[in-house]
């Protein structure tokens, strides 16, 4: 499954295009904010996840523990039989790409196509809270969660 990092527009856009490969969306929004528009007419988008969060690390308004297991249960239910995966935020820069980190490592076991790009800033509470929903305990998620002290 390809993973897809984008923003509010380029969803949008993105739903407008006819295309024949199957794709599933995480969608992130601010709270407060309506949810964008994301048709699901010939355009392979078959199944979304809304959730509202701020682009924050820590306070009220920050993914939680249920945010993210909603993610990895979304991500679960998805199997191999979608060609896609597209995570959006506002910006397409800062949580999506902490979601999609964690997701890739689930999926991959690898993270570095994301760390290793200057056009993601990761919101690391998004990044380790949905590393620590898919199992905390096991030791391929942990030697994930531990290099987060180098940084």
């Amino acid at each position: 499954m390809n993973i897809l990092i984008m923003s509010r527009s380029e969803i949008i856009r993105f739903a407008m295009q006819k295309r024949t490969e199957s794709c599933a969306v995480i969608s992130i929004r601010d709270v407060g904010s309506a949810a964008p528009v994301i048709k699901r007419d010939g355009n392979g988008i078959d199944t979304v996840l809304s959730l509202s969060f701020d682009d924050v690390e820590e306070g009220n308004n920050c993914i939680t523990e249920r945010d993210a297991k909603k993610i990895v249960s979304f991500v679960k239910s998805l199997g191999k039989s979608y060609e896609n995966l597209i995570i959006h935020c506002e910006f397409g820069q800062s949580r999506s790409a902490g979601v999609a980190a964690a997701v890739s490592v689930m999926l991959t076991g690898d993270d570095s196509w994301i760390f290793e790009d200057s056009r993601y800033y990761i919101n690391f509470t998004c990044y380790t809270k949905t590393l620590s929903a898919i199992d905390a305990d096991a030791p391929v998620w942990r030697k994930f969660l531990d290099k987060l002290k180098f940084w």
